[in-house]
């Protein structure tokens, strides 16, 4: 058995998950004005719901105005306007609590802004409402990037009860599944599903780095390379590969291909978290810590509500002199997190300095 395999403390296995492809939901989007919808858009979805009223025993008298509701709401939710699109839908829902697409929609319309409970509540309604592959591969998905792991491999068992076998979802679904196997320790099942995406996509860049994070898991450091390697040559500007090669590299003891990967990941992606967290680590231990901190500044103008990326570049301003820039971005961070014990025990530190030097000045 290898190092790796045998020692679970080995660094390179606290950063493997992270190198998975993003799982976090979109974020809040800024409202827009309303536009103008195209009629021909409305005819259609007030023929498709007065057909399906007749199913579901809505009364007639409100299908044209939920219909233009409705349609409207998907225009809405096509151009990411979720909080205008949810507004429409609690329209017809308050009219009608089980409209199947309005709750659907709604689900979709709360995960774009990233409220995800509220989003699983919603899906776990539509599929009491009607249970379809489609609504199980809905709830499959959020519950995967929840990282409600044993109940989103259910529903993605239940979603392939019902694909044919050349459905294109099928992709993802094996490759998440395979995902979902990698976080449980069960290797060999991981690989059987990510050759089944394998077949469907043999040049998806982000399969391979999956590939390469089970190698890694599996202290198969060679392979890895090779994993990572071949994402590269598929997709150049896949930052986790880039991520995945600076990891291995280290490992291998290679520091200065390690950091040039690694320097890659963050100028493709600044805002990519953990290439930045090993940055920050590795500048520590390497005694790097300067040249981190225009990484820190570049992540903070894209995620300028991070406080703990703010009062890491605080400390770091801090610890190499930069008193006034310390002082600056810790005023960020307070405003951020008005109660951190940290950051008021580094703004206390910081007065004392100035105090300092007045009185020397003085």
């Amino acid at each position: 058995m290898s190092r790796l395999e045998s020692d679970t403390s080995s660094p390179i296995l606290h950063h493997t998950e992270s190198i998975f492809e993003d799982r976090a939901a979109a974020g809040p989007e800024v409202e827009k004005p309303m536009r103008a919808y195209p009629a021909h858009r409305s005819v259609e979805a007030i023929a498709a719901f007065e057909a399906e009223s007749r199913v579901e025993g809505v009364g007639k008298s409100n299908a044209p105005q939920e219909a233009e509701l409705l349609n409207n709401a998907k225009i809405l939710l096509d151009a990411g306007e979720f909080r205008l699109a949810q507004s429409l839908l609690r329209r017809v829902l308050a009219n009608n609590s089980r409209q199947r697409l309005a709750v659907k929609w709604m689900g979709d319309a709360l995960r774009g802004e990233g409220h995800l409970e509220e989003a699983a509540r919603c899906y776990s309604e539509l599929l009491k409402i009607e249970e379809t592959t489609e609504h199980h591969l809905r709830m499959a998905h959020l519950l995967y990037h929840m990282g409600e792991d044993q109940e989103a491999l259910n529903h993605y068992y239940l979603a392939l009860d019902g694909l044919p076998g050349e459905a294109p979802e099928l992709f993802e679904i094996f490759k998440n599944i395979g995902n979902l196997q990698v976080k449980a320790g069960d290797f060999e099942s991981a690989e059987e599903n990510y050759n089944r995406a394998f077949t469907r996509n043999p040049q998806s860049d982000s399969l391979m780095v999956n590939y390469g994070t089970l190698e890694i898991q599996r202290g198969n450091l060679p392979q890895a390379v090779a994993r990572f390697r071949e994402a590269v040559e598929i997709n150049p500007q896949n930052d986790k590969a880039w991520v995945g090669l600076a990891l291995v590299h280290r490992q291998f003891g290679d520091m200065e291909l390690s950091w040039g990967n690694l320097e890659r990941a963050m100028d493709l992606v600044p805002e990519n978290e953990t290439a930045l967290n090993l940055a920050i680590e590795w500048s520590l231990k390497d005694g790097r810590i300067s040249q981190i901190i225009d990484r820190l500044e570049n992540y903070l103008m894209i995620r300028d509500q991070d406080a703990a990326k703010s009062l890491t570049l605080a400390k770091i301003l801090y610890s190499t002199g930069r008193l006034r820039p310390a002082a600056l971005e810790l005023e960020r961070t307070l405003l951020l997190e008005p109660t951190s014990s940290q950051a008021l025990t580094l703004k206390s530190i910081l007065a004392d300095e100035f105090k300092r030097q007045a009185e020397r000045v003085s």
